[in-house]
């Protein structure tokens, strides 16, 4: 009934099922109950089971307490497992929280109680648990990293090790020795509450700084392992999706990942790549490339310097706000669903409030570039277009749709009804991990089908020869016609070459792609003497049909007087398009383009117009642009010319030979317009003038095109007249409102 160590190994599999890796365990001798020392045997019992010598397996006051701390919370508070059910849940057991599963850990657990001594299951406990979250045995672990074997530990050295048993990757404390402190420092707490230490025995060894505690020159600290980004997800998606420890529980494990792109990724990490290199030491980077077919991660980026296992992995731990890469992805990709955009849509670039408040949204620039066409806005990445799309968006589904439609790409970091207008902006909450990123590019090239990203095919156990088969699960959240016109949209984005976009196309590879940079908080800028436009971290995230890349780079912490910052003149946050153009040139395939679909439909317009317009013979064929349309969406109105509203402001005297007309406003527009004007009736139907209009008495009628200012027209003629003052289009026909006036010219001549 005893745990039992299998000679069985587990072995790593890549995509052509090649042997990429042999899980070996390393074995530094077993462990007896005497060998542990009182400190790390009470640092043990008094973080996961005071009671240990008391319950016969459950520690039901325990469990009681925590189900009560759980129900009354809004998060979860406490677990109540004994190191019994912790053995068995670890050696004979998956860690899948089912009633079944957790009613035969029960079950097991009062069986060993009954079978050993409390002692024997110390042992055991010592001798199978993974200390370090890598191999069996708390002197493994001592050794790893402290260079002395468990009987030797001191007080805060047994701390440290109880403290990472829960979760040995987030406290490596050579990984991360913040929060490594802080859970030692919790471990002797908790031995001064139950009675094995003193405040003061605490204290000294709080004292101790973790740094002179570690053995340094061991050789897992140094040493990098091939592939080890990606088999660090490999290891965590297995535990997560089947319940099984590949290092605790033997298996064969087959795999998506692609050895050539994976080693050229390696060479980065290392700094050792002739085609990108690193000049800060403090800069980070992370990247997750998918393959679009089957939705699988085929290469991670986890960091550089990736030495070691089982390492915090940013391509896939990691979550960053995604600054404007959201934006294709949100508020336009739902503009394209909902809203029935063509290809062709014309934004305005203006003044704009965030909904329901005072707050205004700015544009990197602080400025407004008037009307934009869709890529131009995209390409420009205004903000101000962005979060009116997305407003437009919420007043038809709502911002439970937009949420909704965030989880099912698995960006919604917060609870839903927390999403806000800033998410149009990548302000998220807490961020997204570039492999998730990836994963919602992926679903654009896949025409709107979203796909889990997965880096593991299937495992087979070897104890009973079991398969468990991994199925990415896929869901559509767009449909292929919205998702095909912002495809088009895209593309024309890295035609035209924004910011210089262009530059990661390899050669007959059609990629779409969008950068994203955050900014400091104001405060950050002058708390740490910054430079005003400084930013702290930048993304790029795009696709071509086949693959598709999510790549940050930026830093792990913001240091004064260290320059955790990019500018705009400096090229160091420009390695994410070298490692996009990179990953594309050596697995892009070349000239794969999408199909139309059926139900799109091309149908000129007149360019900028905003509803749609069809053009009429009289629109000069230079402001008629050729647009794309699902064809229930298809415009079904002309232009027209409009309807003029417009009165005169003016003034006017007679003498004895002219009529003098004074005009003391601009009137060259119907309105203006900030910056740019796409769309404008004066291109189709002619300057907007006014015209003076004198009819004498035998009805014979005259324009005069007035201007601003003075307007002196001679009347030569002894006769009456009346004059009309209107707007209207020079070659339209349409006139605004006008004032009539007579007067009389008493002259001997007539003559103009």
């Amino acid at each position: 009934m005893a745990p039992i160590q299998s000679n069985l190994v587990s072995k790593i599999y890549d995509h052509q099922e090649q042997l990429v890796t042999t899980l070996n365990k390393e074995s530094v001798g077993q462990v007896t109950y005497d060998d542990l020392p009182d400190v790390f045997i009470n640092a043990l019992l008094s973080t996961e089971d005071v009671r240990f010598f008391l319950h016969n397996g459950l520690d039901i006051p325990r469990l009681l307490s925590a189900i009560y701390a759980n129900v009354t919370s809004s998060s979860f508070v406490q677990g109540a497992s004994t190191l019994t059910q912790q053995l068995v849940k670890n050696t004979m057991l998956n860690s899948n929280k089912t009633i079944k599963r957790k009613l035969e850990e029960a079950y097991l657990a009062n069986r060993i109680e009954k079978l050993y001594s409390k002692k024997d299951i110390l042992e055991f406990y010592a001798n199978y648990i993974c200390f370090d979250g890598i191999n069996p045995g708390v002197n493994q672990a001592s050794l790893k990293y402290f260079n002395k074997k468990i009987s030797s530990v001191t007080l805060p050295e047994a701390a440290l090790l109880v403290g990472m048993v829960n979760l040995p990757t987030y406290y490596n404390p050579f990984k991360n020795p913040i929060p490594a402190t802080t859970r030692r420092n919790e471990v002797l707490d908790l031995m001064v509450k139950h009675h094995y230490l003193s405040n003061y025995q605490a204290a000294l060894a709080k004292s101790l700084p973790l740094d002179e505690m570690l053995y340094h020159n061991q050789e897992s600290t140094e040493k990098s392992f091939p592939f080890q980004a990606y088999l660090d997800i490999v290891y965590e998606q297995v535990k997560e999706y089947s319940g099984y420890d590949p290092y605790t529980t033997p298996m064969h494990v087959y795999t998506y990942l692609d050895a050539t792109l994976q080693s050229e990724i390696d060479l980065m990490q290392q700094n050792q790549s002739s085609y990108l290199h690193f000049d800060q030491d403090l800069q980070q980077f992370a990247a997750t490339v998918i393959n679009n077919e089957n939705g699988a991660i085929i290469a991670a980026f986890g960091g550089r310097n990736y030495n070691g296992k089982r390492l915090f992995n940013r391509a896939y731990d990691m979550v960053r706000q995604p600054a404007s890469t959201i934006k294709p992805l949100l508020s336009y990709a739902l503009a394209y669903q909902y809203l029935n955009w063509s290809n062709m849509h014309c934004l305005v670039d203006t003044q704009t409030f965030y909904p329901n408040t005072n707050q205004e949204v700015h544009n990197v620039d602080r400025l407004h570039m008037g009307e934009l066409m869709i890529d131009e806005a995209i390409g420009y990445s205004r903000n101000t277009t962005a979060v009116q799309t997305l407003y437009e968006v919420a007043q038809h589904i709502g911002m439970q749709g937009i949420a909704d439609y965030l989880e099912n790409i698995h960006l919604l970091d917060i609870d839903k009804e927390k999403v806000s207008y800033a998410y149009a902006l990548g302000a998220f909450a807490y961020g997204v991990s570039p492999t998730n990123l990836a994963a919602a590019y992926a679903m654009l090239a896949n025409q709107g089908i979203y796909k889990t990203p997965l880096a593991v095919k299937k495992i087979v156990l070897l104890k009973n020869q079991q398969e468990i088969i991994f199925n990415p699960q896929e869901k559509r959240v767009l449909d292929a016609d919205s998702v095909y016109l912002l495809n088009s949209v895209l593309e024309n984005v890295m035609k035209k070459n924004f910011w210089n976009i262009n530059v990661i196309q390899p050669n007959d590879i059609h990629v779409s792609a969008k950068t994203g940079t955050s900014s400091f908080d104001e405060t950050i800028i002058k708390t740490y003497n910054y430079p005003a436009n400084a930013y702290k971290d930048r993304w790029l995230a795009g696709y071509s049909k086949n693959i598709s890349i999510a790549a940050w780079t930026g830093f792990d912490n913001t240091q004064k007087d260290q320059p955790t910052y990019f500018t705009p003149s400096s090229n160091d946050a420009n390695i994410v398009k070298l490692f996009f153009k990179r990953i594309m040139d050596i697995a892009g395939i070349p000239n794969q383009t999408y199909d139309m679909p059926e139900n799109i439909v091309t149908i000129p317009i007149v360019k900028g117009s905003n509803p749609y317009l069809l053009p009429t013979n009289q629109v000069n064929k230079d402001y008629v642009i050729n647009a794309l349309f699902k064809r229930q969406a298809i415009p079904t109105n002309y232009i027209c010319e409009p309807q003029i509203d417009r009165k005169v402001d003016f003034d006017y005297y007679v003498s004895t030979d002219k009529l003098t007309i004074l005009i003391p406003q601009n009137f060259s527009q119907i309105e203006t317009t900030e910056n740019k004007k796409i769309f404008d009736y004066e291109k189709i139907y002619g300057e907007f003038v006014l015209v003076c209009e004198l009819t004498n008495s035998q009805n014979e009628t005259f324009e005069i095109i007035l201007k601003q200012g003075i307007n002196d027209i001679p009347l030569l003629s002894k006769d009456q007249y009346t004059m009309k003052l209107y707007y209207k289009y020079q070659n339209g026909h349409n006139k605004g409102p006008s004032q009539i006036e007579t007067f009389e010219i008493k002259n001997s001549f007539f003559g103009f």
